[in-house]
C-alpha cells in the first residue's frame, strides 16, 4: 500500500519525484507564493484549469485543509484534497483514486507535498510527487517530472522578487 492507503494494481509500483531548491527569499515569501491560488490558476494554457473548492460555500477558495483542488486538461486529471498545512513548513494534498496523468492505464498520482524551511536568510523547499507507475514507463515519468519542474524554481523567484518591487 502506498500512503493514501489506495491499492497497487498489478503491474505498478509505487513511485516518487523528489526535487529541492533554495530561494533567495524568507520562509515567509516562499510560502506565501505556494499557498496562493493564483499561483496556479493564473497562466495555465487554455484548455488547462487549476479549480479549488472549499467544502463548505461560506469558507474562502484557498489552500486550507479540506479544500479540493483539480488540476485537469488533456491527459491530466489530477483530483484531490488538501490534508494538512504546518503553516511556513509543510503541505499535503492527496489526490482521489482516479486521478491519472497521461492515462489510468499508466499514472496514477496519489500525494504531493511541500517542505519549506529556512537555509540562512534563503529558503529551502523540498517537493515529492507520489504516484502509482506502471514499471517500464517509472524512468520516463521521472524524466517528464524533471522537465515539467524544471522551471518551478525560477518562476517562484522571479514572482517573489515581482511583488517585492
Amino acid at each position: 500500500m502506498n500512503t493514501l492507503d489506495q491499492p497497487i494494481p498489478p503491474a505498478f509500483a509505487l513511485h516518487y519525484f523528489e526535487k529541492r531548491w533554495i530561494i533567495s527569499a524568507p520562509v515567509e515569501d516562499a510560502w506565501g507564493w505556494l499557498c496562493n491560488p493564483r499561483t496556479f490558476t493564473e497562466g495555465q494554457l487554455p484548455p488547462y484549469r487549476v479549480e479549488f473548492l472549499p467544502p463548505l460555500p461560506e469558507l474562502p477558495a484557498d489552500f486550507s485543509e479540506g479544500v479540493f483542488t483539480i488540476h485537469h486538461g488533456p491527459l491530466i486529471n489530477f483530483a484531490g484534497v488538501i490534508t494538512k498545512i504546518d503553516k511556513n513548513q509543510y503541505r499535503e494534498l492527496r489526490y482521489f483514486y482516479g486521478s491519472y496523468a497521461l492515462s489510468l492505464r499508466l499514472i496514477r498520482p496519489t500525494k504531493l507535498e511541500f517542505w519549506v524551511e529556512p537555509v540562512g536568510e534563503d529558503t529551502q523547499i523540498r517537493m515529492r510527487i507520489e504516484c502509482l507507475v506502471r514499471r517500464p514507463i517509472a524512468l520516463l515519468w521521472s524524466a517528464l517530472e524533471w522537465l515539467f519542474f524544471l522551471p518551478f524554481p525560477w518562476m517562484m523567484g522571479r514572482a517573489i522578487s515581482r511583488a517585492k518591487a
